[in-house]
């Protein structure tokens, strides 16, 4: 797109949300072109805003959804389809689009929008990235998160949901041809743009509420509460979870955009989309905060943490696996911790250097577990009633702000050696993200990623120790193994009663 066309685009939008949609702008902010800093368009303060000023109202029926569609209008059958039937937000806000898009073209009310809306070119999301730039994400485990192969499956509902329409109102809507790659642009906006918006309560709730009637209500869309939704000029703020300073607030007949803190000018307005790490925000939105994000993490594998086991205690890796079956399907062991999930496939651990409870439980128990002197030799009926004893006590340790030694120096080792898999990593600065090459800029991202899960999980090296006071293995297990003796010599002592 030529400098012109980019500028006036911008121009005609900006118009059409004052005098088209009854947007009413702030005189204090102006969209600004960002292309020399890969930001795109992006929201500027042009004088000093206060905290709680307002930046911009938006009537509700100018934003996009199920409900404001062209598609539901011309064809009011859709409606029950996409808010009442088996439909997804996902699915519905697609279609959706792809009407206005591919049917209704520059007679769609969104036109305007839908101009300063990047191309496919432009966007970064993981799933427009090559094998070659993917593998450059390697150990991130974001790439089992990119969904390849769900939005395959929803672009297939898709087709047949619109097939099914026409079949069954004997209409051509006119889609023409969707082809993968229109599915997958729409979807990507979506992904990168749209925002969940509260449906504001009509009569029927309230009376729903004064009925007080406990009935199982049946998850639609409709009674879910939100819309998935486009918001013209809300999503043109970009996110930093470090610099936000404003916020969308849903009021009944219109969305603000209020200053969270004050903003002076020249200084760019920022909303946040979430408490994202840089992993899940470039595969959500084709970006990454080059000063790390507040809420960054690297991820643990249960898949190290049972290699650290075998290594540690020569246990057998089948052994440690059968041993976890037996954690997460016996009844009284999950009674002890309240049926919460203890075995994940992964554990995450946080830039600041705090932990899940979660983690901390698995490796007390299995550290102590696996010490138990003839493990190998104990039945499976043994085994679980073991466990049982050594679960409770690894909790009641643990409820008292300690662990043991053996755990302290497991939890380094799991880390040390998740660590190792980064070795590869060169850190990135936030100056080397300007670069008009898309190959380039994506490869420099996935460094960042690694970088900032590389600094997650140094920061959590010694999180343990600082958290925890230890106390010898030896001490728990020797007070395991006497109790569990006792009580497998109790039936024995005990006299039969007399008849």
């Amino acid at each position: 797109m030529t400098v012109d066309a980019f500028l006036k685009n911008t121009e005609n939008f900006h118009s059409w949300l004052t005098n088209s949609v009854g947007y009413k702008l702030s005189p204090k902010i102006k969209i600004a072109d960002g292309r020399d800093t890969n930001q795109g368009r992006f929201i500027l303060a042009t004088e000093d805003i206060k905290t709680d000023e307002l930046l911009f109202e938006i009537p509700r029926e100018s934003i996009l959804n199920v409900l404001t569609s062209s598609l539901v209008s011309e064809y009011p059958a859709w409606e029950n389809i996409l808010l009442d039937g088996d439909v997804g937000h996902w699915e519905g806000l697609i279609i959706c689009m792809l009407f206005e898009i591919k049917v209704k073209k520059n007679m769609s009310k969104w036109a305007p929008y839908f101009d300063v809306l990047p191309e496919s070119t432009d966007l970064n999301s993981l799933m427009y990235w090559t094998a070659e730039e993917l593998e450059a994400l390697k150990p991130s485990l974001v790439l089992d998160r990119i969904g390849n192969d769900g939005a395959h499956q929803m672009h297939e509902k898709v087709m047949e949901l619109i097939r099914t329409f026409e079949k069954d109102h004997s209409v051509d809507l006119s889609f023409g041809t969707i082809t993968w790659e229109d599915f997958l642009y729409v979807a990507s906006i979506i992904m990168s743009y749209s925002f969940d918006v509260e449906l504001p309560p009509t009569s029927a709730d309230e009376n729903e509420e004064d009925d007080e009637v406990e009935e199982d209500v049946e998850q639609t869309v409709r009674n879910e509460g939100s819309l998935k939704s486009m918001i013209p000029l809300a999503d043109t703020l970009n996110s930093d979870t470090n610099k936000c300073n404003a916020h969308l607030i849903y009021d009944e007949d219109s969305l603000k955009m209020r200053a969270i803190s004050n903003i002076k000018a020249g200084e760019q307005v920022y909303n946040i989309y979430g408490n994202h790490p840089n992993a899940e925000i470039l595969r959500r939105y084709g970006y990454v905060e080059w000063e790390g994000s507040k809420y960054d993490f690297g991820e643990l594998p249960l898949e190290v943490i049972i290699e650290t086991l075998h290594e540690q205690y020569d246990i057998p890796i089948e052994k440690i696996r059968k041993i976890l079956k037996i954690f997460q399907t016996d009844e009284a062991i999950l009674e002890l911790v309240d049926d919460e999930d203890i075995i994940v496939d992964a554990y995450d651990c946080y830039v600041d250097g705090e932990l899940g409870p979660e983690v901390v439980v698995l490796l007390q128990i299995f550290c102590i577990l696996l010490q138990t002197p003839n493990l190998k030799k104990i039945l499976k009926s043994s085994m679980v009633k073991l466990l049982q004893r050594v679960t409770k006590k690894c909790l009641q340790l643990i409820e008292r702000g300690l662990i043991t030694e053996q755990c302290l120096i497991l939890w380094e080792k799991c880390i040390r050696k998740r660590l190792l898999s980064y070795n590869h990593v060169t850190p990135v600065s936030a100056s080397m993200q300007f670069t008009g090459d898309t190959h380039e800029l994506r490869l420099k991202m996935a460094s960042k990623v690694l970088d900032t899960e590389m600094k997650s999980l140094n920061n959590c090296l010694l999180s343990l120790e600082k958290q925890y006071k230890t106390l010898p293995d030896e001490k728990l297990l020797t007070n395991i193994l006497k109790r569990n003796a006792e009580a497998d010599d109790e039936p024995k002592n005990r006299k039969k009663p007399r008849r």
